[in-house]
This record gives structure tokens, C-alpha cells and sequence, in this order.
């Protein structure tokens, strides 16, 4: 069942209306330390700062890896002046070490790249994602 963020998936994950949910840390941990969800791998390699006992999927399944990203989008036809404008103020902002340290702090990694590598990335996972979606049979109904 898609959801539209988050909080709403643990709140019916604790609720037992769902029985599993791939959720990042920043949602999760807090109820995992709290024992109201029970965390049993991550998808990132190595061990997370906010839950150092969560062992990686990888462990098990040997190669996988994925993580949760986020880009910023702007409508087709935005002027290329805007577009570079943008990425190299939230490039910047990456680089602020007070930002840096709370994304450290959150188990987070910024990656700054320009337009056309983002386009590259997210044509990947594009491709990655449909072919996986399509291999195991997946529909929204």
C-alpha cells in the first residue's frame, strides 16, 4: 500500500495494520529504541550510527544496497540560468558545516553534483527500479 510519507506507515505498522515497512532511519529509530518496532536490517553498508546493533541487509542477501535519496525538481523549460543557479546555492548549503554535522548526526550523506549528474542518477534508479519492479510483479491496484 503506498503512503504518503513516513509517520504514516509506523503509525500503522505499530498499529499492526501493515506488517512490514522499509523506512529510513530518521522515522524509525526512535521507535525501534523504544521498542515499539523491532528494526531487522538496514539497506546501507556497514553499521548506522543511530542504531549501531542493526546489522545491513546486506549481510544475508550479499550485494544489496539501496537507500533512501532525495533531489530537488523544477518544471521542463526552467531557464538553464535558474537551474545552475539553484544547484550551486544547495551545493553550498551542503557544504555548511552546520548542515553537514546534522546530517552526520542523522546518518545522512549529501552527495552535491551538478544538474546533469542528478539527471544521470535518476535515470539509473529510474531504469534500476522499473526493471525490479517488473521482475518480482509489482502493481498498485
Amino acid at each position: 500500500m503506498p503512503y504518503r510519507g513516513g509517520a504514516p506507515a509506523v503509525n500503522d505498522l505499530i498499529a499492526g495494520q501493515i506488517q512490514l515497512f522499509f523506512g529510513n532511519v530518521n522515522v524509525s529509530a526512535p521507535f525501534v529504541r523504544d521498542g515499539l518496532l523491532r528494526a531487522l536490517a538496514h539497506t546501507g553498508r556497514g553499521r548506522l550510527a543511530a542504531l549501531p546493533e542493526v546489522l545491513p541487509l546486506s549481510d544475508t542477501l550479499p550485494g544489496f544496497e539501496t537507500y533512501e535519496w532525495n533531489g530537488v525538481f523544477l518544471p521542463k523549460g526552467t531557464p538553464q540560468a535558474i537551474v545552475e543557479g539553484l544547484n550551486a546555492a544547495l551545493n553550498a548549503a551542503l557544504g555548511e558545516p552546520e548542515l553537514a554535522e546534522k546530517l552526520r548526526a542523522a546518518d545522512l550523506q549529501a552527495a552535491p553534483n551538478t544538474p546533469a549528474e542528478f539527471a544521470a542518477f535518476f535515470r539509473d534508479q529510474c531504469t534500476t527500479w522499473q526493471g525490479f519492479v517488473r521482475e518480482v510483479g509489482i502493481r498498485l491496484e
